[in-house]
């Protein structure tokens, strides 16, 4: 049961990394925008958004995917000593 566990450990760490390094990547090295503007809004309502609700939706962006980067590996090392 616990090897079981580890592999579904495995397996949630390495999408959860995946997925949240290329958003990472995409809102720091390629400048985009977060994903989340696109799901909460409209195209017409970001339009008329200020720069700076865009900035701060990008920084917690970036705060949030970079925490679950360090917390994927974290899991993903843990799981492989089980």
């Amino acid at each position: 049961m616990l090897k079981r566990g580890s592999i579904v450990l495995s397996i949630w760490s390495s999408i959860n990394f995946l997925l949240a390094a290329l958003i990472l990547a995409s809102v720091v090295i390629f400048n985009a925008n977060s994903p989340l503007l696109v799901m909460v809004f409209e195209k017409s309502e970001i339009a008329s958004l200020d720069a700076k609700v865009i900035a701060s939706l990008n920084a917690l962006t970036i705060l949030y995917n970079s925490c679950s980067v360090v917390l994927s590996v974290l899991c993903g090392c843990s799981s492989e000593k089980a």
